[in-house]
């Protein structure tokens, strides 16, 4: 009789391991376990900790005990690498000695025996965690509450599959961390979603990228301060930048790198990124290099060359990054150089798109991207605010940038859950396979059925709605009020106690939310500095309360939201420290909310509340002049006004052409805000008010305008601060946009004509983003009973006839606004401060100077030119 090892290493060698075939396996019958676990006898820790907790998962499932054994011998269902167990099925696929293909893993049944094989231990961990995954297994977030765990007495799989990820690297980078005794459950959830951090697997590939260039300086201190000039040196002063320029310099670099691994002979690579911020030096020796990407490259292609003739397959790591956005111009990147390419903070005016083509045409073979799905300074865990809420962003955004040519991902994330959680696990499977993207909203659908059975109809509104809704909502008390109204229709109807326990969860995050929009708008009105402080306070007291839900990012806000830097009517709390202990802190209280409470939130939150009365009104793009219906203008605002303002980010001018070939002339500074950001592009384009909407999608307030037809006329001016003339030829006749893209360096335009009609638009969709005053005026049609719209900081809203309706204490909120018959069919004013915002809702979202200078939507100039309603 051949022993079962050697039976089956024969077969390979006879048949070769692709022929094998696939046969279904039975794992449980019955009720009862049919086969055991089996890891190697040599198995590490982590290797054995996984077979534990298939075999306590597979019980669950089937309703009996999974034995877990040690061995050699190759039976049952087999966990371990393709060196521990040589002879499985298609072993020869795999290649443990490289690197980049740790991850890849087969998983086969043959009838008698299910192989987990992984080309080394974390491929390992990726196939048993695949094949729970086809069983129906699921983490979908951190902790025990967010598991599904499928029924079945009898189990079995018939399966010949040989797994490699599209991304080659996939980590999370969790930003400002998590509470320490969180942390087991954060690392549980990377593990069974195959993008376990590489200190779980010490051998598996870990990309270096740290801003490196002060540490190098700081371990070589004798040797910089003995040559000065190996650092870049700005107005006299000796700056954080090396200066490849002096051979000194990298002879420095290459030492620093062969004893780094020395020391880490395990590490795959290391970081040879500039230290952050500027300091780039001006020597003509530095210069005669190229740009500060150019000298960023020769430091990192020498330490490749270095560590890769002494020590074989190693990378050297850099950012695109900051003043070395752009691709160098000189310098050829080596190939064991790996770039990555953030996502913010470019400059030079270029898209990430545009800097992964230039930098793979100057060589670069391995890219990266730096992703941020959560950045609590920009988020605050918000309903339906980070890219992770973005599902339509993460859906496109992976499968292109890998089609780019990119095989790194690596997102700062949050510990926001609540907010962003689907969109973490969704990116954990794209980032496996791109084809997954196309199933996006299968997947929500899935995880909406196994998460709340018996009231999947509420919770799908919940999350398409209000946590990943294709625009961010304002947060609002009409906002929350329906959180809290559709997470009560859930809980009436499911009846799992699992699903109740993550609504309860899903209530708590939404009375997070209505704490941090009172707090935000203690900011935005006239509350005093202890208003302000005692808002902040009990947003931090509840996030931590909560922490163990993970619905937000408690330890991230508790850091970022208390410190003074962030508002300076914040008083500094010692005792109050994020690092100082419970039973110390006053701000630390251990207990989380009682389910008395969860049901007093709920039921408290849905009374105060209410939700908008009225209904937003849709209008139409095809924009044409107000002057039919100047009458009914008052006298002191008929007059057209000469305008002058400072823009960020991409905004639309709607004008009106009334003689082709007219010239539109006005002038404008780029850089206003920064002045390295890129040119300003402005471009006039014909509004064809049929397809205006379609064309490029953005995100948040900064969100991509859309592009419409081929522009009559194009400029560019500098982001140099310094006024230009600027002149645009219309072709035809008829409605135009100028459309104005600034890279958020800024724009600031004068002397607009005042015979010029200027019309910007102001709804939820898109708003002008005027980081001056405003005082601009709107149309309230004929017919219109409530002003609705959308208020943001302090301003003040007058009727047609010159009466004050509403003064704008600073808070963000819905507004509603009767309208009397002698205020329909007239001209409204609204006079915002900095920061100022009126979103308008039931009339035409669009506001001018002046009446005279305003474009209406056609069908409302005809109706009320002519009486009608």
């Amino acid at each position: 009789m051949i022993p079962f090892m050697k039976k089956h290493l024969l077969l390979a060698l006879i048949l070769g391991a692709s022929t094998l075939k696939a046969a279904e396996t039975s794992l449980a019958k019955a009720g009862q376990a049919m086969l055991p676990i089996v890891h190697a006898t040599d198995a590490s820790p982590i290797l054995q900790k996984t077979a534990a907790d298939v075999a306590a998962l597979l019980g669950r499932m089937a309703g009996c005990q999974f034995a877990v054994e040690a061995g050699v011998e190759p039976r049952g269902i087999i966990l371990g690498t393709v060196r521990q167990f040589p002879a499985a099925p298609n072993a020869s696929k795999l290649d443990a000695d490289d690197v980049l293909r740790g991850d890849e893993y087969i998983i086969h049944s043959d009838g008698q025996a299910l192989w987990l094989i992984g080309a080394t231990e974390a491929g390992a961990s990726n196939a048993a965690w695949d094949f729970m995954h086809r069983l129906g297994y699921r983490l979908y977030f951190p902790g025990s509450h967010w598991e599904i765990v499928p029924q079945a007495p009898s189990l079995a799989m018939n399966v010949d599959v040989m797994e490699s990820p599209t991304y080659k690297i996939r980590r999370f980078a969790w930003h400002f961390g998590t509470w320490s005794d969180l942390k087991d459950a954060t690392v549980e959830w990377e593990i069974r979603n195959r993008v376990a951090p590489p200190q779980v697997f010490p051998n598996s590939f870990r990309l270096n990228t740290l801003h490196i260039y002060v540490g190098i300086i700081k371990r070589f201190q004798d040797v910089f301060e003995a040559n000065p000039t190996m650092r870049s040196e700005v107005d006299g002063r000796l700056t954080g930048k090396l200066n490849p320029a002096n051979p000194k310099t990298l002879e420095v670099v290459c030492e620093y790198a062969n004893e780094f691994f020395e020391k880490n002979p395990e590490a795959t690579s290391i970081s040879m990124d500039p230290s952050d911020g500027g300091g780039w030096g001006i020597t003509p020796a530095e210069k005669e290099i190229g740009t500060p990407s150019d000298r960023t490259v020769l430091i990192a292609n020498t330490v490749a060359e270095c560590v890769n003739a002494r020590f074989g397959q190693k990378y050297v790591g850099i950012y695109a990054y900051n003043e070395h956005s752009p691709a160098p111009t000189r310098v050829t990147v080596n190939p064991q150089v790996i770039v990555s390419f953030a996502t913010s903070f470019i400059q030079g005016g270029f898209t990430v798109d545009e800097l992964m083509q230039n930098w793979a045409a100057k060589g670069a073979k391995l890219l990266g991207i730096r992703e941020y799905h959560s950045v609590v300074a920009w988020d605050l865990s918000r309903p339906g605010s980070g890219r992770a809420a973005n599902l339509d962003y993460l859906r496109e955004s992976i499968p292109r940038f890998n089609r780019l040519g990119a095989v790194f991902y690596t997102a700062e994330a949050g510990e926001n859950w609540g907010s962003q959680g689907l969109g973490n696990y969704l990116t954990t499977r794209v980032l496996w396979n791109t084809g997954e993207a196309a199933h996006f909203d299968q997947l929500m659908e899935e995880f909406l059925t196994q998460c709340f059975p018996g009231a999947v109809d509420p919770m799908r509104v919940f999350y398409r709605k209000f946590l990943h809704p294709e625009k961010v909502p304002p947060l609002s008390a009409d906002l929350i009020g329906r959180m809290y109204r559709t997470l009560g229709e859930a809980k009436s109807s499911a009846t799992d106690p699992a699903v109740q326990r993550r609504l309860d969860e899903l209530v708590l995050y939404t009375r997070y939310s209505e704490l941090l929009s009172r707090y935000v708008d203690s900011r935005q009105g006239s509350l005093s500095a202890d208003e302000q402080h005692a808002a902040m306070e009990e947003v931090i007291k509840f996030a931590y309360r909560i922490r163990h839900s993970r619905m937000v990012s408690s330890l991230a806000i508790y850091r970022d939201i208390s410190n003074p830097r962030r508002n300076p009517s914040l008083r500094l709390v010692e005792d109050a420290d994020w690092k100082k202990p419970e039973g110390d802190n006053p701000w630390k209280n251990p207990n989380p909310p009682t389910s008395e409470e969860i049901a007093a939130f709920l039921s408290e939150g849905i009374a105060n509340n209410p939700l908008l009365d009225f209904e937003p009104i849709a209008f139409s793009r095809d924009l044409v002049p107000a002057t039919p219906l100047l009458d009914a203008a008052p006298t002191e605002l008929k007059q057209a006004r000469d305008l002058s303002a400072k823009i960020r980010g991409d905004n639309q001018i709607f004008t009106w052409v009334e003689q082709p070939q007219e010239v539109i002339t006005f002038q404008g500074e780029g850089g206003s805000v920064y002045t390295n950001k890129g040119n300003v592009t402005i471009s006039l384009i014909p509004l064809d008010a049929q397809t205006g909407d379609q064309g490029a999608v953005g995100e948040g307030d900064e969100e991509a305008a859309p592009v419409f037809t081929k522009p009559d006329d194009i400029m560019e001016i500098p982001p140099d601060k310094e006024f230009r003339d600027i002149s645009l030829k219309p072709a035809s006749k008829g409605a135009y946009i100028i459309q104005t893209s600034d890279e958020a360096g800024g724009f600031r335009f004068r002397n607009w004509p005042a015979s010029a009609f200027f019309t910007v638009e102001s709804s939820l969709d898109k708003a002008f983003n005027i980081v001056s005053r405003t005082d601009f005026v709107f149309y309230v049609p004929k017919g219109t009973k409530t002003l609705g719209a959308f208020v943001r900081g302090k301003g003040t809203i007058t009727d047609g006839r010159g009466q004050v309706q509403m003064e704008l204490g600073g808070e963000s909120r819905y507004i509603s606004i009767p309208v009397t018959p002698e205020n329909e069919g007239s001209f409204w004013r609204y006079q915002g401060l900095v920061g100022g915002r009126l979103l308008l809702l039931t009339v035409p979202a669009y506001m001018a100077p002046s009446p005279a200078q305003m474009m209406l939507p056609r069908e409302v100039v005809e109706a009320d030119r002519l009486g009608t309603q």
